[in-house]
C-alpha cells in the first residue's frame, strides 16, 4: 500500500468526494485514518481523534469496514481495536483521496480527458 501523500488534508473536499463515491460523507476520511496508521490498528476513540467525525459515525463506518472485510475487530484486555486487513481496498482509498484533492498538494484532475476502456 502506498503511503498517503504528505501535506495539508482538506476535510471538506474529502467529505464531498466520499459522498459522491460511497454516498457517505465520512467513509473516506475514516478509512484514511487506517492508511496513516503505522501498524494499521486503531481504536474507535483514536479514529474520532484523527477525523472530524462524531463517535456514532465512526462506529457505524467501522462496522461497515468490518462487513467489507477491510478491517478486523480485535479485542485486547477489554478494549476493542480495529486492524487493517491487507488488500487492494486500501490502495484504492489512497488513490481516491488523491483524486479528491483532499490530501497533499494534489490538484483535481480532469477526469473527462482520460481514455476510457
Amino acid at each position: 500500500m502506498d503511503a498517503v501523500p504528505s501535506g495539508p488534508a482538506n476535510p471538506a473536499r474529502l467529505a464531498e468526494y466520499s459522498k459522491r463515491v460511497f454516498n457517505r460523507r465520512h467513509h473516506l476520511s475514516i478509512a484514511l485514518a487506517f492508511t496513516d496508521s503505522r501498524d494499521g490498528v486503531l481504536s474507535a476513540d483514536e479514529v474520532v481523534a484523527k477525523t472530524t467525525s462524531s463517535p456514532a459515525t465512526v462506529h457505524h463506518e467501522l462496522q461497515v469496514l468490518v462487513m467489507m472485510a477491510a478491517l478486523q475487530r480485535v479485542q485486547i484486555e477489554r478494549r476493542v481495536y480495529y486492524q487493517r486487513v491487507d488488500g487492494p481496498y486500501w490502495d484504492w482509498v489512497v488513490d481516491l483521496a488523491v483524486l479528491a484533492g483532499g490530501v497533499g498538494d494534489v490538484s483535481q484532475p480532469d477526469l473527462h480527458s482520460r481514455n476510457r476502456l
